[in-house]
């Protein structure tokens, strides 16, 4: 074990030194983490052997998920959001419901050994986006800033939002034949955890804020403590609103917005250790994908996985963000780059581990197709950032300057 986290660290260490000069090209850290893990786990080098049972790995990929979603909520440019509020709005409220329906469908006429909750536990478990994955295009100032800003909420807030809606589904896929939950136990379901995780979020960080500023005040903070607060409020946030049976998700998202708007411009200089903790993080959660990714997907594995895995990235989702973004205003490339940049990971992991765990029928199957679109996801969307944020800058503007063309001529 000792000599595993030092080929870790080895690795980190080397990785920090080219991080730069590899954020200049098309390549990404997940890449290199994932390829790392492949390179030196059971299925290359055989160099580590990393057990993590899937309850160590859920609680790594939670914490992670925690920091990344209240950290990329507090650097949220808040003028942005509230002018362009009705995008993020759109996209949770009509495009993931439509999302979810579509891979529903898709799921259940593929693949003959999966049945319509199976299926929709597919579609659920790859309809979560990714806040970490999606950092690229969040800090490409190509893009306009209304749109980053709305794409940061809603890989916010949907791994919130799909959590109960899993829940509901394995819970009717476990059910004896003719058992089912009534319309209302499930909009019950899906409020409570709505609400609690904001509440939650937003109330423990109101306090501790608070706390936070009267101990600064009295000079009681030692200057080496300072960041550590904002760690401890994210995790904090998370494990109430999980215990209370709440979404963890939308609480350290929630708590995010909370932690900006009480310490405005100090937010982006207080959050960047969490920050930082965070993609650390994720990158080890990256690297323990690449060592058992083969042994999860190969076993089960089918070549409609594969077209499976490329329709939810792009067909699928971007359509559901179209049809979502009808009469918004929004121009054809921006509704189709908000629609393609929804990459899949970590909130797709831990949705994984919670089926496995519960016992479903058809759960390897499950995992293998959701593992497979993973694995698509990190090089396809990692790879299309930079080249498709340059189009879509040229195009947005083109359109929109023939729009305004039109309207003056008219």
């Amino acid at each position: 074990m000792i000599a595993d986290v030092a080929v870790l660290a080895a690795f980190a260490f080397f990785f920090s030194l080219i991080s730069a000069r590899i954020r200049s090209t098309l390549l990404t850290g997940p890449m290199f983490f994932i390829g790392f893990g492949l390179l030196v786990g059971p299925w290359g080098l055989r160099i580590i052997d990393i057990t993590v049972d899937a309850s160590g790995v859920r609680i790594l990929a939670d914490w992670t998920l925690a920091l990344v979603l209240f950290t990329d909520a507090a650097d949220a440019n808040r003028s942005a959001l509230v002018r362009k509020i009705g995008i993020s709005e759109r996209m949770l409220l009509l495009g993931l419901p439509l999302a979810m329906l579509l891979g529903t469908l898709l799921g259940w006429v593929m693949f003959g050994q999966l049945g319509l909750y199976q299926a929709a536990i597919v579609a659920t478990c790859l309809a979560a986006t990714d806040a970490a994955l999606g950092k690229e295009c969040l800090h490409d100032e190509s893009v306009p800033t209304y749109m980053r800003t709305g794409l940061n909420v809603e890989s916010g807030l949907n791994d919130g939002m799909t959590v109960p809606v899993l829940l509901v589904l394995i819970s009717l896929s476990l059910a004896a034949p003719g058992v089912g939950l009534a319309v209302s136990d499930v909009i019950l379901i899906v409020m409570r955890e709505i609400s609690i995780g904001v509440l939650v979020g937003v109330a423990t960080v109101a306090i501790g804020v608070l706390l936070m500023q009267q101990a600064a005040r009295f000079g009681w903070i030692d200057p080496v403590w300072n960041q550590i607060p904002v760690i401890a409020l994210a995790v904090c946030s998370f494990a109430i609103a999980q215990e209370l049976h709440g979404s963890g998700y939308i609480a350290a998202f929630c708590g995010g917005l909370m932690f900006r708007q009480l310490t405005k411009r100090l937010s982006h200089k207080m959050t960047a250790t969490a920050t930082e903790a965070g993609e650390t993080m994720a990158l080890l959660v990256w690297v323990l994908f690449g060592t058992v990714m083969l042994d999860t997907i190969l076993p089960v594995f089918e070549w409609p996985m594969l077209l499976y895995g490329f329709l939810s990235l792009t067909v699928i989702r971007t359509a559901a963000i179209i049809l979502s973004l009808a009469g918004s205003g929004e121009t054809l490339p921006a509704k189709i780059y908000l629609g393609w940049f929804g990459p899949r990971g970590l909130a797709s992991i831990v949705f994984v581990v919670i089926v496995t765990d519960a016992g479903v029928s058809g759960a390897d199957y499950i995992a293998g197709v959701v593992f497979c679109t993973i694995l698509m996801s990190v090089f396809m969307h990692g790879l299309s950032t930079h080249p498709f944020s340059r189009v879509l800058a040229k195009a947005d503007m083109l359109e929109k300057q023939a729009r305004n063309q039109k309207a003056s001529e008219l």
